[in-house]
């Protein structure tokens, strides 16, 4: 999953809501189930092949991979509301086998839209904890 673009007017936050598989794994990263109630540094749940990236490049430029200025760095994908999260998998990944969870966020590392329509306000951050009552 990569930002459409960047948008540095997205106020921060310090919670949102991820999409996550019904056997508590992440849509996109699926090495490992997600704890609840403790921090999790997204490089920990990286599939192997992302170990040594830095960066992902935006969506909305097919010249983004030569260009830094296009580029941001990698992160967990948390949406800015729940509506946002649900309206993403209902249009975009058609998936009935998730849970949208509550998570809250720290170090963020980029704020944009998750598709051209820009309706799907996304935070990128390093870490993010699932709040208890979940799942």
């Amino acid at each position: 999953m990569c930002l459409y673009d960047v948008d540095n007017s997205i106020k921060d936050k310090k919670y949102g809501y991820k999409i996550i598989k019904k056997n508590g794994k992440a849509m996109f990263l699926e090495s490992k189930k997600l704890p609840i109630g403790k921090w999790l540094n997204e490089y920990n749940y990286r599939q192997d092949y992302y170990k040594k990236e830095k960066y992902l490049f935006l969506e909305s430029n097919e010249f983004s991979k030569y260009s830094n200025r296009l580029a941001y760095s990698m992160g967990w994908h948390v949406f800015y509301t729940q509506r946002e999260a649900i309206s993403y998998n209902k249009c975009v990944l058609g998936s009935r086998a998730i849970e949208i969870v509550k998570v809250r966020i720290k170090d963020i590392v980029a704020k944009g839209h998750q598709s051209a329509s820009r309706s799907f306000r996304t935070i990128v951050c390093k870490y993010i904890k699932i709040e208890k009552g979940n799942r």
